[in-house]
């Protein structure tokens, strides 16, 4: 036993008790290690969040307002239920939902910047020495890191239910934050007014060209209607197939008198005396009249007869009638977008005004300090994990 004992210690090259000290040195040595890195990656920027948050952030105050974008009453009430364009739905007002969305962008875009008084006005506000350097705004950068600071400091939301907007402004100065949302409140209504009047115009301009259009209509129709009157030589051409209808009426009765008169004389036995002979030319004169007022008023083979003349009639008179009620319709449209035009249909109404805040909203020391804890620590949790499973598979 003595002698395999020796062999073994032989061919390891090292004392039995050698491989546990190694082992309990790596495994103390991997806990400093692990140690280490929690203290480098986690407690470390930890203590630095609760430093700058607790002691060098520049403390921050929100000012807040609820607004929603409102219709006019009259823009629903008042409107022409008659009116040509708004039967086929032009100029009608659009959504709260969508104005909302159009203020909401609008405060998040870069146009607000400029008119609330641009970068000049930012650096007055954000890029002063009483900020720390990791708030203050660096106003000697472009535009667009200026725009991305700003989106930083503004907060807007939309309920798409109730169509109320809240904008949320934060500043260094408490009198600075409720400033500046105003400003950006008066801009907010500066442009929906400016879309407003920008649609009632738009409208205006479409009804003036349906006017135009549904007047030349109108003198097309009754120009073609004159040409048609002056070929035909007659300015109604119902009245004149009343008249031949009345000359057809009267020959036809003539005629009948005329015929009843011959058969009497046959009857007396006086035929072909000069009376009878008179009785029959006259006859004969009006079955030529009767024949030719007739192919006058239907003749079928004649194109120019009164009832090829009474359709033609018809349908030019039809046509009138629809073109001038188009143009009424069109007129009464455009009458009431220029009623219109200097109505506003569209306004923004403050729910809550923004009002001067008390205390400071920002730095918040415990939340942000837990973040960055938290934050760190899975990321360190993450990257322990990883390298433990490297030594793992080396060894």
């Amino acid at each position: 036993m003595a002698d395999t004992s020796l062999i073994d210690l032989t061919r390891s090259g090292a004392p039995a008790g050698a491989q546990t000290v190694s082992d309990e040195n790596g495994a103390f040595g991997g806990g400093f290690r692990l140690l280490r890195s929690f203290a480098l990656l986690v407690a470390l920027p930890t203590f630095l969040a609760l430093f700058y948050y607790g002691l060098v952030a520049t403390e921050a105050y929100v000012a807040e307002a609820k607004i929603v974008v409102r219709k006019s009453t009259y823009g629903e009430k008042g409107r022409s239920t008659d009116s040509l364009l708004s039967s086929l739905g032009v100029g009608a007002n659009t959504g709260t939902a969508q104005d909302g969305m159009i203020v909401l962008d609008y405060i998040k875009s870069r146009s607000v910047i400029n008119d609330v008084g641009g970068t000049e006005r930012l650096r007055a506000l954000y890029d002063v020495p009483t900020i720390d350097w990791l708030s203050r705004l660096d106003s000697s950068e472009p535009l667009e890191d200026i725009w991305s600071y700003w989106k930083d400091h503004v907060t807007v939301g939309l309920d798409t239910l109730s169509g109320i907007i809240t904008l949320r402004i934060k500043a260094y100065d408490r009198n600075d934050a409720l400033v500046l949302n105003q400003d950006v409140l008066r801009a907010s209504e500066k442009l929906i007014n400016h879309v407003s009047r920008r649609s009632r115009e738009d409208t205006l301009a479409r009804a003036k060209e349906e006017v135009d259009k549904a007047a030349t209509d109108v003198a097309s129709s009754r120009v073609e209607m004159l040409n048609f009157q002056q070929k035909i030589q007659s300015v109604d051409p119902v009245e004149t197939a009343k008249t031949v209808t009345e000359l057809l009426t009267t020959l036809s009765r003539q005629k009948v008198a005329y015929e009843a008169q011959l058969a009497r004389t046959e009857q007396l036995g006086v035929a072909n005396k000069p009376g009878q002979l008179d009785l029959k030319s006259r006859i004969n004169a009006l079955e030529e009249q009767i024949d030719k007022y007739q192919k006058q008023l239907v003749g079928h083979e004649n194109p120019g007869s009164l009832s090829a003349q009474l359709k033609d009639f018809e349908l030019l008179k039809l046509k009138i009638e629809f073109d001038e009620h188009i143009y009424s319709l069109a007129r009464s449209s455009y009458e009431e977008a220029r009623r219109q035009l200097d109505r506003q249909e569209l306004y923004l109404a403050v729910v809550v005004p923004p009002s001067l805040p008390e205390k400071a909203a920002y730095p918040e020391i415990i939340s942000q300090t837990l973040l960055v804890f938290v934050i760190c620590f899975v990321l360190w949790s993450i990257m322990s994990l990883i390298s433990a499973s490297i030594r793992d598979s080396i060894n």
